[in-house]
């Protein structure tokens, strides 16, 4: 049970990392050219999105929310390890809430890029991460299953 946890934490932080980089990205619009380019030329779809009207929501950046997301997920993984027994479970059902909430967030998201027509790699290499992060999630949920847990009951 535990590597998933742990791999899922993995996940985590490297999408904890592009999203401070495309936060950075968004406040020092500037600094991209020397800190992140995923564009080859003078073109830089990075650039694009995270100076586009839809990198905010609600006059916060998109790639807070991002980083606000894979702390949590994070934060609760370690406190469900750390605590152990039931809250292992408990930590799998708040995992599995958060990745499907991050898928739909992605696919707007992706919906956001396809109508930009700017193929920002670092966007889409957070929602890999997201991916990654649910289909782990899954994994651990067969792996629980298999050891007789019943998610109804745990919650």
């Amino acid at each position: 049970m535990k590597k998933y946890m742990y791999l899922i934490i993995l996940c985590a932080l490297a999408g904890a990392g592009l999203s401070a980089l495309m936060l950075v990205d968004h406040y020092f619009p500037d600094a991209h050219a020397r800190v992140i380019s995923c564009g080859g030329g003078i073109a830089d779809p990075c650039y694009t999105v995270s100076q586009s009207e839809f990198a905010t929501l609600l006059g916060v950046p998109v790639a807070a929310y991002g980083l606000f997301f894979y702390v949590l997920v994070i934060f609760i993984l370690l406190v469900g390890d750390y605590a152990g027994g039931p809250y292992t479970a408990i930590a799998w059902i708040l995992t599995a809430a958060l990745a499907a909430t991050g898928l739909l967030a992605d696919a707007a998201l992706g919906a956001i890029l396809v109508h930009l027509k700017s193929p920002c790699t670092i966007c889409m290499m957070t929602y890999g991460a997201n991916a990654l992060i649910a289909l782990l999630a899954w994994l651990w949920y067969r792996a629980l299953r298999a050891q007789g847990f019943n998610p109804r009951e745990a919650a």
